[in-house]
């Protein structure tokens, strides 16, 4: 096996190596993971006998796990996953118990090959890297007020970082803030990285609440990101105790580490000293020319605001994440009550209207003056506020004004490059548009952005079903199924994509599940009725419509949903008479350009004058 150079002249040895394993596969922190010892010590010691060139996944599988030979790689993500929880063990362990290791151990990401590299091991070369880096806690120390301590100007590492991914921090049995506190600090640490002069615009994007139950079933991934920034966050005697870690995801070095003690009251101002510090090791500035460098910026303009109202509009988001909107825009409300003068509640709660709204054309149209009203104001407080140029061109896209909305999207995806969000409505203008290249390209870059979703997988979904490509189609919306199994999109996506290709059992079956997952949806009861009339169920479709007539004269039903079902019974009359009422709604949601379902009526001499009442020719 090839030795490597250590800085002191000597080579790392077999011995080293073994040592090394050893010291790992007894600390305390590999005491409870046996899965993560047996894959250490199968790697390292297939890689010491020569025999590297056989540690790949089916092996790995066969030998270590006892999957027998039948094993598939492709139908368990077993190794891939526990793969990445020993990386992030590894990472643990060097960061706390092997911090004085002479050698390292590391599984590159995509790898299965360990790769071993020398540590600092003289005490001068330590005492050295203490200078040159912030200050770590040791266990015996009792955790108290901390900053960084670094000179002006020195550069710490040799790499540039310029994103990061906040992991959702752990929380003890007493805590349940870690979501809220995550939030917070990626927004706080994106909000102070972004304003900091320098060469580099910084990424920084926030893991999924389920990160960690996405990497146990081998979808967590950390998309690129140079850095990973993780912890914990406990409340014990009324004090809130917070560890913090940056680390490296490639070689699994820890870069900084950093523990707080705070009053139960000052979280806001916790993620700000968190985020300043962090700031000043990714920036390679001191924490007070972290300071400072904002300092001179909120001389110049930028405003400063309640932590009270920062706090509301953190809590809003987690409980906007989790689906509850009611109490979230009690929390935005109240944002706004404490500080009028704050835009990003404006924002938050004008994405929250149209997130309710989706799918319910009619909802969107009574709240489409409130949202207006809210991204005014918002644009008004901040004209760099990305997703508020998002929203607008959403407003805009109702209006079939196409040249503006496409202004507005372009706008929001500059000013927020990740805005996962904003990707994803750019991509549905261009859908709606005919934009079918360019689209596919904003959902992959919605999809590169975070942890890999379901969302990502059904908007791929979408445009491939525009595009008539329905096998790839299918394929994406299983896989979007398969994540999320509770999110009703990817079975309404599965169940049109099915009923193109004649399977129409299948379709009916995935219209029933998506009705029952979202209760009450008229885009999926339209969906059930037209695909019981291209099945032949007349009846059952002829009773549907009857029921949704009814309800339309009430408000209750969109016209393009009738339109639907009237193509479905191959009444031709009724469905571009409802499709001119849909228009008259200024009903954006009917794809007419690029949609499969009025492919029956485009050699129709009327169909160009819908488009062009839409603006669309």
């Amino acid at each position: 096996m090839e030795m490597i150079e250590r800085s002191d002249g000597h080579k790392i040895t077999k011995h080293e190596i073994e040592s090394g394993l050893q010291r790992i596969l007894s600390s305390g922190t590999f005491r409870a993971a046996a899965r993560q010892r047996d894959l250490l010590r199968f790697l390292v010691t297939k890689c010491l006998e020569g025999h590297a060139e056989f540690l790949k996944e089916y092996t790995i599988g066969v030998e270590v796990f006892r999957r027998g030979e039948s094993f598939n790689p492709d139908r368990s993500a077993i190794v891939r996953a526990e793969a990445r929880k020993l990386r992030l063990r590894l990472l643990k362990y060097y960061a706390t118990e092997g911090a004085a290791d002479s050698i390292q151990i590391e599984i590159p990401k995509g790898r299965y090959r360990p790769v071993f590299k020398p540590l600092i091991a003289k005490k001068e070369d330590a005492a050295h890297a203490a200078e040159h880096h912030p200050r770590r806690l040791r266990s015996s120390e009792s955790l108290d007020r901390t900053s960084v301590s670094l000179r002006p100007g020195t550069r710490l590492f040799d790499a540039k970082y310029s994103s990061a991914l906040v992991l959702p921090f752990r929380t003890g049995a007493n805590n349940q803030e870690g979501p809220a506190f995550t939030q917070g600090l990626s927004d706080t640490l994106s909000h102070v990285l972004q304003r900091i002069p320098g060469p580099m615009l910084y990424s920084v994007r926030t893991a999924p609440a389920d990160w960690s139950q996405r990497a146990a079933r081998g979808t967590g991934e950390y998309s690129g990101a140079d850095v990973i920034i993780h912890g914990r966050v406990e409340t014990i005697a009324r004090q809130r105790q917070v560890a913090v870690h940056v680390d490296d995801p490639q070689s699994g070095r820890n870069i900084w580490s950093e523990q707080y003690v705070r009053g139960a009251n000052e979280l806001t101002e916790l993620q700000h000293e968190i985020s300043l510090s962090i700031a000043a090791v990714l920036s390679y500035r001191s924490f007070q020319g972290c300071c400072d460098a904002l300092g001179g910026l909120a001389k110049s303009g930028m405003r400063s605001f309640r932590p009270q109202a920062y706090a509301a509009l953190i809590k809003a988001r987690y409980l906007l994440n989790n689906h509850d909107f009611e109490n979230a825009l009690r929390h935005l409300e109240h944002a706004i009550a404490i500080d009028s003068g704050y835009a990003p509640p404006y924002v938050e709660l004008a994405k929250a209207f149209v997130q309710l709204s989706h799918g319910h054309t009619e909802d969107f149209i009574q709240t489409k003056s409130k949202i207006r009203s809210l991204v005014s104001k918002a644009l008004e407080l901040d004209s760099g506020s990305g997703f508020a140029h998002t929203l607008r061109a959403i407003t805009r896209v109702q209006d079939y004004d196409w040249q503006a909305a496409n202004r507005d999207f372009l706008r929001g995806v500059t000013l927020g490059p990740d805005e996962r969000d904003a990707h994803g409505w750019y991509a549905t203008y261009l859908l709606i548009v005919g934009r079918f290249d360019e689209a596919l390209a904003e959902t992959e870059k919605a999809s590169q952005i975070g942890s890999y979703s379901a969302a990502a997988s059904y908007n791929k979904g979408q445009v491939f079903y525009h595009q008539r490509r329905f096998d790839d189609a299918i394929a994406q919306y299983r896989r979007a199924i398969a994540m999320d199994f509770s999110d009703c999109w990817g079975h309404i996506g599965l169940g049109l994509a099915t009923l193109q290709k004649g399977s129409f059992a299948r379709s009916l079956a995935e219209f029933t599940i998506a009705r029952k997952l979202s209760p009450g949806c008229k885009l999926i009861e339209a969906h059930l009725a037209y695909a019981h009339a291209m099945s032949g169920q007349f009846d059952a479709a002829n009773q549907l419509l009857s029921k949704f007539l009814g309800r339309f004269e009430t408000g209750d039903f969109p016209a393009s949903a009738l339109a639907e079902i009237y193509i479905g019974i191959g009444n031709k009359e009724e469905a571009f008479k409802w499709l001119h009422k849909a228009i008259d709604q200024k009903d954006w949601t009917i794809f007419l350009k690029p949609n499969p379902l009025f492919d029956s009526l485009r050699s129709d001499l009327r169909f160009p004058r819908l488009l062009k009442r839409m603006n669309l020719e």
